[in-house]
């Protein structure tokens, strides 16, 4: 099996949201859970993480469970199979492309560089039992970056085999370049030709986020 899977997707894919159903942990499961939960960084939130239940043709059906389930089931694989599922975008301004470096404080592949914006789905997106993936990509490219954008597309979903995730990942265009970037989850962003990219991941490979290293290869070849 290999590490990713592509899915190519159309403008009419949708997410639907179910209600969250109780995930046949054993009491004693549930209490290794809170076990390994006390591990977490101090930084590290037990949200509602959207996780996939099941994918269909051109539709995906998820249900939103405690962040802490995910957590702990990285640490003990026997602990279930909850498969988050996240937005990856792919910014473009003209022919550049949008470049994080993550923040030192995150709990995740700190420090790496990675294609912005990336995050999780959270709650707020659920518009009547559907995921409104464009308002949380817009959403998360004006948190991340303070990019107010309108161009917005669906191109793939890329199930990752390694972490056992599902990214929705995005073509977000972007009309006008801001003159600077807020510092938060990125300790500083920048745009990028093709060549300062590829050049980037040749001095950086260990430091760039594997999936964005995917989707950029992806992106050349598509």
């Amino acid at each position: 099996m290999s590490d990713y899977e592509v899915i190519p997707i159309s403008a009419d894919f949708q997410i639907d949201v179910i209600p969250s159903s109780h995930l046949s942990l054993t009491k004693s499961q549930e209490k290794r859970v809170d076990e390994l939960w006390k591990q977490a960084p101090g930084t590290a939130f037990n949200g509602q993480c959207f996780t996939k239940v099941r994918l269909e043709k051109n539709r995906l059906v998820g249900q939103f469970v405690p962040y802490k389930y995910y957590f702990a089931q990285r640490l003990d694989p026997s602990l279930g199979a909850i498969q988050p599922v996240a937005i990856s975008g792919i910014t473009t301004c003209g022919s550049d492309i949008l470049v994080g470096q993550r923040s030192d404080s995150v709990t995740a592949y700190p420090g790496y560089f990675e294609l912005a914006p990336s995050g999780s789905i959270d709650p707020s997106s659920n518009k009547n039992g559907h995921i409104d993936y464009v308002m949380a990509a817009a959403k998360e490219l004006e948190e991340e970056t303070g990019i107010r954008t309108s161009s917005i597309t669906p191109l793939w979903l890329v199930i990752d085999n390694r972490e056992n995730t599902i990214e929705l990942c995005l073509k977000i265009t972007v009309n006008k370049k801001p003159a600077s970037f807020p510092i938060g989850e990125y300790s500083h962003c920048q745009w990028m030709s093709s060549a300062e990219l590829k050049k980037l991941i040749m001095n950086n490979s260990n430091r760039f986020v594997p999936l964005s290293r995917f989707l950029i290869e992806l992106k050349v070849e598509s």
